[in-house]
C-alpha cells in the first residue's frame, strides 16, 4: 500500500514537472510569436525586416451587422460606410498608427419601429502586425462620431441628433500591399441622443458593451496608396 502512494505521489509530480515544462515552452513560443519570431514551421527566428511597404493613406469600404433584445423584443442593424486615413507613424515597422475620418448609415428595425441614422466622425486605429511578415494585424481604435436622423414607432416620428465615442478591437489581413480585409467589434461606447417630437425634445444617455445595435461589427476592405 505505502509503495502504491509512493508511485502515484512520483507520477503526480512528474506530471507537475511535465505541466510546467509545457506551460513555459507554449509561454515562450506565444511571446516569440508575439514579438514575430516564429517562422510557419514552427521554429524560433530573428525578428524579419520586412520589405513591404506601409502605405501612408487607407481607403476603406465597410458594412456591419448589430443586434439586441429587449423584453422580448428584438431588433436588428445594418449599416453601410466609408473611412479615409492617414499613418502618422515614422517608425512602422513593428505598427502603425492611423487617423482620420468615417461616415456610416444605420439602418435598425424592430417588430413595430425603424430607425435611420447617418454618422459622421474622426477615428484612430492602430495596427500591430502579430506573425512574422505582417500578414496579420491585431487592430485596436477609438471613434467619435455626430449622428441625426429619425425614428418611427407606430405613426409617430421623431428627429434625431447626437454624438458619442466608440473603443474597438480587431484584426486585419494583408491580402498584398495594397489590399487588406479587417473585422471591428466594439468594445465599450457610450452615446448621448436628442429626440424631437411635437410638443418637445427628450435627452438620452446610453452606455453600451461589445456588439448592440448601436454598436454594430464591422467587416472592411481597405485599399493602400
Amino acid at each position: 500500500m505505502m509503495k502504491t502512494k509512493a508511485i502515484i505521489s512520483k507520477f503526480k509530480m512528474l506530471l507537475l514537472l511535465v505541466a510546467a515544462s509545457f506551460t513555459f515552452s507554449c509561454a515562450g513560443l506565444f511571446d516569440a510569436f508575439m514579438e514575430g519570431r516564429l517562422a510557419e514551421d514552427g521554429t524560433v527566428v530573428d525578428p524579419i525586416d520586412s520589405d513591404i511597404e506601409v502605405p501612408n493613406f487607407l481607403v476603406g469600404g465597410s458594412t456591419g451587422l448589430g443586434w439586441d433584445s429587449n423584453d422580448g423584443n428584438s431588433a436588428t442593424t445594418l449599416c453601410f460606410g466609408a473611412e479615409f486615413l492617414y499613418n502618422i507613424f515614422e517608425d512602422d515597422r513593428n505598427g502603425a498608427g492611423y487617423i482620420g475620418g468615417f461616415a456610416g448609415y444605420h439602418n435598425w428595425s424592430a417588430d413595430d419601429s425603424k430607425e435611420n441614422i447617418l454618422r459622421l466622425g474622426p477615428k484612430f486605429v492602430y495596427f500591430d502586425p502579430i506573425t512574422p511578415r505582417g500578414e496579420v494585424d491585431l487592430t485596436y481604435g477609438i471613434k467619435g462620431f455626430y449622428e441625426t436622423g429619425s425614428r418611427e414607432i407606430f405613426s409617430s416620428k421623431d428627429d434625431i441628433t447626437g454624438w458619442g465615442v466608440t473603443s474597438f478591437v480587431g484584426a486585419n489581413y494583408n491580402i498584398n500591399e495594397r489590399l487588406s480585409i479587417g473585422l471591428e467589434l466594439p468594445f465599450f461606447g457610450w452615446s448621448e441622443r436628442t429626440f424631437k417630437f411635437d410638443g418637445g425634445e427628450v435627452k438620452q444617455d446610453n452606455t453600451s458593451l461589445a456588439i448592440n445595435k448601436n454598436n454594430p461589427a464591422m467587416a472592411y476592405i481597405r485599399f493602400g496608396f
